[in-house]
């Protein structure tokens, strides 16, 4: 997202400039392209846009009350006035826009987790770009185009409720009123900028938000939707039916907000030799891991490098410093008869102690980065018969997005490619 610069580069003119990236007979649209402040890397899509099925319907009516608990829950970064306050501004400026509340809330969740510092690019919250979104705004008015009878046709939008200024977007209510304002605006534009740009494939106008007019990645958007089902799944606060069965064990997911994308497959080779004994889900630090089923925690502990693994209580288990943990991390193992065992590894925290009995669903621990050396905070899955691992990926298919090995380019994809839905 961007406008013009005074002293921009000739690399810089090129890049907001509309010629190379447009389609065949689009007129060429009447602003400046936005693009991003700092351009985030591509990260090209793990999973087909057509692979995902439809996102969960949003709960109606909205229980203030219930949606500032969930949030409260979901960022776990603030306290419980904070989420009510902020859960009031979401439903308000939501309704008044027509943008979905928890749409504006996972985007708040996933660019700040509900906390702004100040010391960020974008501004508040939602981490807006000011410069970006600046020159659009007149007279309290928003402008934008969009595709209409083969040409742009302008639209605006009232965007008056407050100063449009870096102080103002630093406040947490103006912040939320201008986040579900461009939300509307690029959920309006969303078609006419795939039709007219050549782009990555994506499902979701909210990629807009992040990328401009171009999209270049879906990875932005493939995580607030996940942050979205995670909290209509806290909002509703009920454990979601099993859809997954093994050896005669009914499981659920270990994660909210399926289904999950996987990032890195079972029986994937690891330095060179090692392979890979469970599934990675790509997942977020600090999220709640659950019990995949009714069982009995077999071992919650700390992998010692060169010397196993050891029960530790969870407050015990705080104290270990991350440099004498083995790859494992912090992990749990669960019993769930049959002689079926789960396991969950790299935790951040855990909660349970062995002996302990859990039901289905029970948060045990949060997803961290115990014993990874290298890789993003995720979840490590494993399931085991008779203490020997199993690929866990088919019988929890129904909570998984298809694994696809990433595009080593950055290029776009152009016309035929495409399987953009704009939702």
């Amino acid at each position: 997202m961007v406008l013009a610069l005074v002293h921009c580069s000739t690399a810089q003119a090129q890049e907001t400039d509309w010629t190379a990236v447009l389609r065949p007979d689009v007129p060429t649209p009447p602003w400046s392209r936005r693009i991003p402040p700092t351009p985030p890397h591509p990260w090209p899509g793990l999973a087909p846009v057509a692979a995902w099925p439809p996102e969960p319907a949003t709960p109606s009516p909205i229980d203030p009350a219930q949606m500032g608990q969930a949030l409260e829950q979901l960022c776990g970064t603030i306290d419980a006035p904070t989420a009510r306050r902020q859960a009031g501004w979401i439903i308000e400026h939501g309704a008044q826009h027509g943008v979905d509340p928890f749409l504006i809330a996972a985007v708040i969740y996933r660019q700040s987790r509900c906390r702004s510092t100040g010391k960020e690019e974008g501004l508040g919250l939602a981490r807006i770009p000011l410069q970006v979104h600046l020159p659009h705004v007149h007279d309290g008015w928003y402008r934008y185009w969009v595709l209409e009878d083969g040409g742009w046709q302008p639209h605006e939008l009232l965007f008056n409720r407050f100063p449009f200024t870096a102080r103002s977007l630093r406040r947490p209510e103006p912040n939320i009123y201008f986040t579900a304002a461009l939300i509307y605006v690029v959920q309006r534009q969303c078609r006419s900028l795939d039709a007219a740009v050549r782009q990555e494939p994506h499902r979701h106008a909210v990629s807009h938000l992040l990328w401009g007019d171009r999209v270049l990645g879906a990875r932005f958007e493939d995580l607030v939707l996940q942050s979205r089902r995670r909290l209509v799944r806290l909002y509703l606060d009920a454990t979601p039916p099993s859809r997954a069965s093994y050896r005669g064990v009914a499981l659920v997911s270990p994660l909210d907000g399926v289904p999950r994308k996987v990032l890195s497959p079972y029986n994937d080779r690891r330095e060179g030799r090692r392979r890979h004994r469970g599934i990675d889900f790509v997942s977020t630090h600090g999220e709640p891991v659950r019990a995949v089923a009714d069982g009995v925690v077999v071992f919650a502990g700390v992998h010692h490098p060169r010397r196993g693994a050891s029960n530790l209580p969870p407050a015990a288990a705080r104290g270990v410093s991350p440099r004498r943990m083995g790859r494992g991390g912090l992990f749990v193992l669960i019993d769930h008869g049959n002689k079926l065992t789960s396991g969950y590894f790299h935790l951040w925290r855990y909660r349970v102690r062995q002996g302990e009995r859990v039901k289905a669903g029970q948060i045990i621990g949060k997803v961290g980065a115990s014993g990874i050396r290298e890789s993003p905070a995720h979840l490590h899955f494993e399931l085991r018969v008779r203490g020997h691992n199993v690929n866990p990926t088919r019988p929890m298919r129904p909570y998984l997005i298809p694994f696809r090995v990433p595009v080593a380019s950055d290029r776009p994809a152009w016309p035929g490619r495409r399987r953009n839905r704009c939702s």
